[in-house]
C-alpha cells in the first residue's frame, strides 16, 4: 500500500488505495471515518442538509458495483449488471443543498480533501473518480477464490472479453 502512497498523485486515474493517505494527514486526530453504501446514505443526507451538519462524504466513483463483480468473479461467473454510468455526485450534492466537489486529477486529492474537511454549515460529498481496474484483494486467497476468478476470466475471455480483461492484468501488474 506504500507504493499507492507514494505514487498515488502520479498515477491516473486515481488509485482508490491512495486516496485514504492523504485523508489521514488532513483530518483531525479525533476524526471518525465510516465506510457505507446504500439507501441509508440518502437519507442520512437529507437529514444533513436540513441540519446544516458538517458531514463528509467521500465517493470512491469507479462507475461499478465493484464488490458485487468481484463476488460474480469468485463465483466463476461472467461479471453481469455490475457496470455503471454514474452521475456527477458532485452536482447531484449541491442539487440536495450540500457542498460538492469532484476529483478527476490525483494532485487534487489532498487539496479536495482539506477543502471538504474545512467546510461547515452543511455536509460536504467529494465525488473521487477512481480506477475501476483497482483489484481490492485479500491478504489470502483461498484455492477455490482463485480456480473461481480464473474460470470467470476465461469464460470472460471466450465470450469476447479478452481486451477488458488483458487491460485489467496490465494496469494491476503494471503496479505491483
Amino acid at each position: 500500500m506504500h507504493h499507492y502512497a507514494e505514487a498515488g498523485p502520479r498515477i491516473k486515474p486515481i488509485r482508490p488505495e491512495y486516496v485514504t493517505a492523504p485523508l489521514s494527514e488532513v483530518a483531525d486526530a479525533d476524526a471518525l471515518f465510516f465506510a457505507d453504501t446504500g439507501t441509508a446514505t440518502i437519507w442520512a443526507a437529507r437529514t444533513e442538509v436540513q441540519r446544516k451538519m458538517s458531514v463528509v462524504h467521500i465517493i470512491l466513483n469507479n462507475s461499478m458495483l465493484d464488490f458485487v463483480n468481484i463476488e460474480q468473479e469468485e463465483a466463476g461467473l461472467i461479471p453481469f449488471g455490475t457496470a455503471l454510468e454514474n452521475p456527477d455526485f458532485a452536482r447531484v450534492a449541491e442539487a440536495m443543498g450540500a457542498r460538492g466537489i469532484r476529483v478527476e486529477e490525483p494532485g487534487e486529492v489532498r487539496d479536495a480533501l482539506k477543502r471538504a474537511l474545512a467546510h461547515s454549515g452543511g455536509p460536504t460529498v467529494v465525488d473521487i473518480v477512481v480506477e475501476k481496474f483497482a483489484l481490492a484483494l485479500p491478504a489470502h486467497i483461498p484455492l477455490h477464490t482463485a480456480t473461481g476468478f480464473t474460470l470467470s476470466m476465461a469464460r470472460q475471455v471466450l465470450k469476447g472479453h479478452a481486451p477488458d480483461v488483458a487491460e485489467n492484468i496490465r494496469k494491476n501488474i503494471g503496479l505491483l
